[in-house]
């Protein structure tokens, strides 16, 4: 259990981290950024590009499915036994929303990240799924923070999870 629980942090962590680097390279930080982008623009280029294929790599290790990885789904199952049974269903509950929210997200890793479909474009690929950047990163924070909680740890920072808005401070910061 130690290594499915580091593996789901580890996961957890670089979500949010790569997710928060990326956002704050193409949205929030962006106009901050304009004189260090462009007297390294390659650096950015090449650090926006790693940080968006990164993020949607380690948000679905986190909603694999498959019962010999390292994800939610199953920390949660052998999680079982040491949790309270009113606690245990609760999380259960809450990481079914997760799951229904992580859907769009997980489609769009398989068809544009992981495996790179030739027929579809990025747009072909997000119009249908309707959702926005805002409900991605909701996603990803509250995936994030559900592991917190999961692992029993009072906030993100315990087990290193950054805080939200931090990595945008910084980026702006450079």
């Amino acid at each position: 259990m130690n290594k499915l629980r580091a593996d789901v942090i580890a996961s957890a962590i670089g979500a949010k981290t790569h997710f928060d680097m990326w956002w704050s390279q193409a949205s929030e930080g962006r106009e901050e950024l304009v004189v260090g982008r462009n007297r390294h623009s390659d650096f950015f280029r090449a650090s926006r590009d790693a940080h968006y294929v990164a993020f949607f790599i380690y948000f679905g290790q986190l909603f694999d499915k498959r019962a010999d990885t390292s994800s939610i789904r199953n920390l949660l199952k052998v999680s079982k036994q040491a949790l309270e049974p009113t606690r245990y269903a609760e999380l259960r509950v809450r990481h079914a929303l997760l799951e229904e929210r992580a859907s769009p997200l997980l489609t769009v890793r398989h068809f544009h990240v992981a495996h790179v479909n030739a027929q579809l474009t990025e747009t072909d690929i997000f119009r249908p799924l309707r959702i926005t950047w805002f409900q991605v990163r909701d996603t990803i924070h509250d995936s994030a923070a559900f592991v917190s909680d999961l692992v029993g740890a009072k906030h993100g920072g315990e087990v290193g999870i950054p805080r939200d808005g931090r990595l945008a401070e910084a980026t702006e910061s450079l």
